[in-house]
């Protein structure tokens, strides 16, 4: 798949200079299914190209006044890389291991694992943030109209204060569809380590 963002901001970060750029990223890759078991993997290449008010293509914060620009080579990762063990109609039970995305509720606490530009090693693709995963092992259950969802995943360094890869979140997250309503609520309990 690929994506292409042209982005135009007229005064970003209250700044007077307009800023004009395009954030690209192709995914590629596929899946293997068989019986209960599936893997997939996939990887991501991604370029920002022009000068975005986030840094792409900038010296580093902490550089000297006149530094080389950096972040100009597009950048190439492993997007996802998972095995899932489906419980199919016998037992209503989802199991995966690996590099892989989660989506918890709004996803207003879990959704994105990676936060593009907040760290000097992912400075491509800002704006479109297109790198969504968490490496992780992941327990899934579906009861009558309630799902658990449990994980446990390492922090990954842009979402790190300190930049370290040392943390960690594990939690369990409910949720239950009513029919009354015609939707659901859901809750979660989540505990996160990072000593770094």
């Amino acid at each position: 798949s690929l994506e292409q963002y042209g982005i135009y901001q007229s005064h970003p970060f209250f700044s007077a200079e307009a800023r004009r750029w395009l954030e690209t990223s192709v995914r590629f890759g596929g899946q293997a299914r068989s019986g209960r078991l599936s893997a997939e993997v996939t990887g991501i290449g991604l370029k920002t190209t022009g000068r975005d008010p986030y840094g792409s293509g900038s010296a580093p914060a902490d550089a000297p006044p006149g530094a080389e620009r950096t972040g100009l080579d597009p950048q190439f990762d492993v997007s996802t890389l998972f095995l899932q063990w489906d419980g199919g109609g016998t037992a209503p039970l989802h199991a995966s291991i690996g590099r892989q995305p989660i989506a918890l509720g709004t996803e207003f606490l879990i959704g994105k694992g990676v936060y593009d530009g907040y760290h000097r090693d992912f400075p491509q693709a800002v704006f479109a943030t297109p790198r969504n995963w968490f490496d992780a092992a992941r327990l899934q259950l579906d009861w009558s109209e309630t799902h658990f969802d449990s994980v446990v995943y390492r922090v990954h360094p842009t979402q790190d204060a300190g930049g370290g890869s040392d943390g960690y979140v594990a939690g369990l997250d409910v949720s239950h569809n009513f029919e009354s309503i015609q939707g659901s609520y859901g809750g979660g309990l989540f505990f996160r380590e990072s000593p770094s």
